[in-house]
């Protein structure tokens, strides 16, 4: 439960320490005195969102610290498993914030908003003065009844959500646009072409290449064996003038006197090597000359040849690695197109599973929702009887929907007969405001004995009501604090009556500026706020005395029904 807040530094607030106990709580206070700002501090601590209006004028910082006993088993161990473990039994939530900051610490960790906002959530259930609108709405009213049905529609639910997304994205395929018939043949039939004209050409990788090579020579051939003749006539061995005979010759010469001088062996030596170099290149020429054929046949080829590879390269890619990777595509699209019926055929069967699985499973969440809301209608409507609706009939009616979603096939309604007679109404068609808020108290008693919560907050229950129904309230907020704790914002004298503690908000001027101040009450306190609430500022014996009568009747909060 909480067992302490501390406030600095926000709004009107300077410094504020509260140590809340057991049982039923009541803050009261003149309208504006800042009781909202003590509910706003909790909402900040919790993850509300932060912004530095809210700090004091003339301070660098407002701080909440929020400090929990945790002791429901299953609350416990709803915070391990969030890795949140109490130290020396205790909760510590604080947020500062600061121009530029506001971060959000428990026991010491550093928390997203979000994460604050949903650990918070597990442990306090704030009910604030907008809340009664939320029950007029049918989504919150299905959540209402899945919220008391339990673990069961909760992970059928769960089942439910994760079937349906896997349904809006098979409708999402089926709904992409597409082609008709006539147009997916008419790319295959294209497809079809190319590929076939590609794969037909056989291109290798480095055949234009080789091919522009040969072109090259054989076109080129008639002058290539002229200048070789015309080499070959100059260096050739067979001739007396060619150069062969000469570098013969003058190697010859060379010899008779090359054992005379080191330098002329030399000489010698290097016109050996020239003879036989010269004769080589002959040898080669020659063997060229003999080896070259020209066939016009062969140029003719090459040249068709390679007209078919530089028109490929004009449709498909400039080279021949680009003409093999547009084959690919084609291939790749023409697989593509060929399995779309398949997918169709695919998606149909998968649409077809999930719908028959969705029914089902929202077939087997109607039953155990009718059955939940079954025992929760009789629940409220007993709880409704001690809020003083003596002859109200409450109905949740359960309707199908035509169109599945991730929430199964129900939605809710909740139907409502204040009266013996008449007939059961749209709770928004019927109830007041002030009836509404009793309706709510009458559902929180009902699901608090099923919530980890160990702390409910009311922020103005008692909205609209007055009188006996006032007294029969209080006595329900005392019959829900008998087995956790209550804090209730109230300026009802019967209500504030009911508390087993009491904290007075007021709003005092101190120089130049205006402070909120939080005093708990002790009895004469308590008895001297009833009899205000009663009369106003002019206390009287009388006044004070029918504020000690009321106080005195709730000693035992049964004795509000009683009277019933």
């Amino acid at each position: 439960m909480l067992v302490q807040l501390h406030v600095k530094n926000l709004a009107l607030i300077e410094e504020a320490d509260i140590s809340f106990g057991k049982g039923l709580t009541i803050l009261s206070g003149e309208t504006g005195a800042g009781k909202s700002v003590l509910l706003e501090s909790i909402n900040l601590a919790l993850g509300g969102r932060a912004n530095r209006d809210i700090i004091r004028h003339g301070k660098d910082y407002a701080l909440i610290e929020m400090t929990f006993e945790p002791e429901k088993s299953e609350l416990l161990d709803w915070l391990k498993g969030k890795d949140i473990y109490p130290e020396d039994g205790q909760i510590i939530i604080s947020r500062k914030i600061t121009a530029d900051r506001s971060p959000i610490r428990i026991n010491g960790e550093t928390y997203a908003a979000s994460a604050a906002k949903e650990i918070g959530e597990a442990l306090l259930d704030i009910h604030g003065q907008n809340e009664h609108q939320k029950l007029l709405k049918k989504n919150d009213q299905l959540l209402l009844v899945d919220g008391f049905g339990g673990d069961e529609i909760s992970k059928l639910k769960k089942k439910i959500a994760a079937s349906y997304s896997e349904y809006r994205k098979v409708l999402a395929e089926e709904a992409k646009p597409g082609m008709d018939e006539t147009e997916r043949l008419r790319e295959l039939d294209l497809l079809e072409y190319e590929i076939n004209e590609i794969e037909a050409a056989g291109i290798k990788e480095g055949e234009e290449e080789e091919l522009e090579a040969e072109y090259t020579r054989l076109s080129n051939g008639k002058k290539i064996i002229e200048v070789l003749n015309d080499a070959y006539s100059r260096i050739g061995t067979e001739l007396d003038t060619a150069a062969g005979s000469l570098m013969d010759e003058a190697a010859g010469a060379v010899s008779e006197i090359a054992s005379l001088d080191d330098a002329l062996n030399a000489i010698y030596e290097q016109l050996l090597v020239l003879e036989s170099e010269v004769a080589e290149a002959a040898g080669r020429i020659s063997d060229y000359i003999s080896g070259f054929t020209f066939d016009e046949e062969t140029l003719l080829s090459i040249t068709e040849r390679l007209d078919l590879i530089r028109n490929l390269e004009r449709k498909y890619g400039n080279t021949c690695e680009k003409i093999n990777e547009h084959l690919q595509k084609d291939k790749s699209r023409r697989e593509e197109l060929l399995l779309m019926d398949d997918r169709k055929e695919e998606l149909a069967k998968e649409k077809k599973a999930l719908e028959d699985l969705l029914t089902a499973d929202s077939a087997s969440l109607t039953k155990l929702r009718k059955e939940a809301a079954s025992v929760l209608e009789q629940k409220i409507t007993e709880n409704l009887s001690g809020l003083n609706f003596l002859q109200a009939e409450f109905k949740i009616r359960l309707d199908e929907k035509k169109e599945f979603s991730s929430t199964g096939l129900d939605e809710a309604q909740i139907l409502i007969s204040m009266n013996k007679g008449e007939d059961l109404k749209p709770l928004e068609k019927v109830a007041s405001g002030g009836e509404l808020s009793r309706i709510m108290l009458a559902i929180k008693s009902v699901i608090a004995a099923g919530d980890m919560s160990e702390t409910l907050i009311f922020d103005e229950i008692d909205a609209g009501i007055s009188g006996i129904t006032a007294s029969c309230v209080a006595g329900k907020l005392r019959q829900i604090s008998d087995g956790r704790q209550v804090i209730c914002i109230s300026h009802l004298p019967q209500i504030v009556a009911a508390a087993e503690d009491h904290f007075l908000i007021e709003k005092h001027e101190e120089g130049e500026s205006t402070v909120t101040t939080v005093e708990k009450l002790g009895s004469e306190g308590q008895i001297n706020e009833i009899a205000r609430l009663l009369g106003g500022n002019n206390i009287t014996e009388v006044t004070l005395s029918s504020a000690k009568e009321l106080k005195d009747s709730f000693r035992s909060y049964k004795t509000c029904f009683s009277s019933l």
